[in-house]
């Protein structure tokens, strides 16, 4: 298959056609196998976004965020889940109209450029939204570095996590493939990076938890 240079026109055009599709699409997907340390199994995307939200539950809990930001929200299927088990302010930035459209939660705007003032929410957190940024990483982690006044959770496929395929795989896709620690480099304080307990064929995504210094 011919590689694939990820630019803003590519990822809009791809997420568009993701967002314009029912709101049931997250739990539609046909299931996925999925490597656990003891074996092989099949595991749905549903259930693999339980496994997610659990992790950033964990940290909200530990965290106690009173705002919360998502930069590259999607459909907000993460924070209307979060929304219901925290009575606390959630909002989405999103970079296609159609996923702006698609939820409440969510405007619409570039994670390289936030119109947020400067330490406006307490928590800002990625899932999956910084691996569409292979050259341009460092601007969205400056940015959030800018409007977060205290942590920043990134779930995302660092480098340390990925075995050699999988590290092929995403330079042939041409998805962000760095290391963790380029955070330091916009100035946060590292205070956990963990793999995920399961990885998929393709990646294993990683936790990493970050303050503001």
């Amino acid at each position: 298959a011919k590689s694939i240079v990820r630019t803003q026109t590519h990822i809009e055009a791809e997420y568009s056609k993701t967002w314009s599709k029912n709101s049931d699409y997250i739990i539609k997907r046909k299931p996925h196998a999925v490597k656990w340390s003891y074996g092989e199994r099949l595991m749905s995307n549903l259930e693999e976004k339980h496994r997610i939200l659990n992790e950033l539950s964990f940290w909200i809990d530990i965290l106690k965020p009173k705002s919360v930001l998502e930069v590259g929200s999607g459909s907000g299927f993460n924070l209307k889940i979060l929304s219901e088990r925290y009575p606390i302010s959630f909002q989405g930035l999103e970079l296609t109209e159609a996923g702006a459209k698609s939820s409440e939660f969510n405007i619409q705007g570039s994670m390289l450029a936030m119109s947020f003032p400067d330490n406006s929410f307490d928590l800002v957190f990625s899932v999956t939204a910084i691996e569409q940024l292979p050259r341009d990483y460092l601007e969205a982690f400056g940015e959030v570095y800018r409007v977060t006044r205290g942590y920043a959770v990134f779930i995302e496929r660092f480098k340390e996590g990925q075995n050699l395929f999988q590290r092929l795989i995403m330079k042939k896709r041409d998805f962000f493939r760095h290391s963790y620690k380029e955070v330091k480099k916009v100035g946060f304080e590292i205070i956990s990076f963990s793999p995920l307990p399961f990885t998929k064929q393709k990646c294993r995504f990683c936790v990493l938890v970050c303050k503001k210094s």
